[in-house]
């Protein structure tokens, strides 16, 4: 009998845990598929992917926020993710699941003036581990910056000094005293907007960018005699290397007033060039003689430096401001762009971020705005197919009764 009553007790208390954590045991999975736009500028995108084209009617979630989105889309990404509670759902993305090396990319560059050609080598990788972007920058931990959640303003590392979730901001000054020519660096008109929006739902995430590129200037032209059209006027060439990828993370999403530099290395000077037509039109096909001084030294055009301050992610609505003038024309540049939220309770379905950015080049003084954006789609694949708490009681319990009965066989025979 005292045998009979332990295996109804043991019987009794796994039935109960049983279905106290039932319940537990059907959390989703979702499979993550998602495109990473980065934006800089309203003429620029990085990476290349095919090159600029007009929106032409295009969503936000296609990548356009100016006039234009890359041809071939944007940094492609998927994982299995298990979203930790419900409405709206936090969820953590883990390392690498974002990411592109697609080798030398170049494209004509028709729609700024100045730039003919863009080339980059760029490798892509994100979320950042530790050994990747531990020497960055002291604060920045890539453990922290993969994670998306309710009121993350307010509870993310990555967002430390910001102190709401609506907030203006610029270089040097910030916060709610934030006013177009009050920045240091004196000359940094950049202006970073936030409405954190429902939930105030949102992030920190960045991306690590390796490889090479090259931009291809366009220099106003110089008198060259020729023998037998006399002085005609010639435009001049430099392909100025974008140096410094992998050092740092890109800065957009990274976290709040996240700040980083990238150089532009000097080059030299070539007298004319020629570009292609047809499909490629456009791409430089080959240059002039370099361009030389008086005592035969090459002439060089001088590097630059970008300031780069980055914001973390939202569902809100970001807008970014650079106010400026070029000579006596107003230079002023602003991309907005609103994020959304339409998963379901349980985390699937689809969410758009958004994370604002402004730089400032140091030797010319320009300013340009940056806004990425992040569109990630959750797909169903069921409840968890695991051993998880509600599972582990119910074979328990199955055990038991069977070890039970199996004992009390054993002393029914014996007596």
């Amino acid at each position: 009998m005292i045998v009979t009553s332990s295996l109804r007790l043991i019987a009794g208390a796994l039935l109960v845990l049983s279905l106290a954590l039932a319940g537990t045991a059907n959390a989703k999975s979702f499979t993550m598929s998602g495109q990473w736009y980065q934006n800089r500028g309203q003429l620029v995108d990085i990476p290349i992917n095919g090159g600029p084209v007009f929106c032409a009617g295009a969503s936000l979630q296609e990548g356009c926020v100016g006039p234009f989105k890359p041809l071939n889309g944007g940094i492609p990404g998927g994982a299995v993710i298990t979203p930790t509670n419900i409405g709206p759902a936090n969820f953590t993305i883990p390392p690498h699941a974002f990411g592109q090396a697609l080798g030398s990319q170049r494209v004509a560059v028709a729609i700024i003036p100045t730039v003919v050609q863009l080339v980059t080598s760029f490798v892509f990788n994100g979320p950042a581990d530790f050994t990747q972007a531990g020497n960055a920058v002291p604060t920045f931990t890539a453990n922290q910056v993969a994670k998306f959640r309710k009121n993350a303003w307010s509870k993310d590392p990555g967002q430390l000094g910001r102190a709401a979730p609506n907030f203006a901001w610029c270089p040097g000054v910030g916060g709610s005293a934030c006013v177009p020519g009050l920045a240091t660096p004196p000359g940094v008109d950049g202006i970073v907007t936030y409405i954190g929006g429902v939930n105030t739902f949102g992030g920190t995430m960045g991306m690590m960018l390796s490889g090479t590129g090259a931009t291809s200037i366009q220099a106003p032209p110089i008198a060259v005699p020729t023998p037998l059209a006399g002085t005609v006027m010639v435009p001049l060439l430099a392909h100025l290397p974008i140096m410094g990828a992998g050092t740092n993370p890109q800065v957009g999403g990274v976290g709040y007033a996240f700040r980083n530099t990238v150089m532009l290395g000097s080059a030299p000077f070539f007298i004319g060039f020629m570009t292609s037509t047809g499909g490629g039109a456009g791409l430089i096909t080959s240059t002039g003689p370099p361009l030389t001084d008086g005592g035969g030294n090459a002439v060089v055009l001088a590097g630059d430096t970008n300031i780069n301050w980055g914001f973390p992610w939202t569902t809100g609505t970001v807008s970014v401001m650079n106010t400026e003038m070029a000579g006596t024309m107003n230079n002023t540049g602003t991309l907005t762009a609103m994020g959304s939220d339409s998963r379901n309770a349980a985390g699937g379905g689809r969410i758009t971020l958004v994370a604002g950015g402004t730089s400032h080049r140091v030797q010319s003084g320009m300013d340009f705005e940056a806004l990425e954006i992040l569109v990630l789609d959750f797909a169903d694949i069921g409840a968890v197919p695991s051993m998880g708490p509600a599972g582990l009681a119910t074979v328990g319990l199955l055990m038991a009764l069977s070890a039970g009965y199996a004992i009390r066989g054993r002393f029914a025979s014996k007596k």
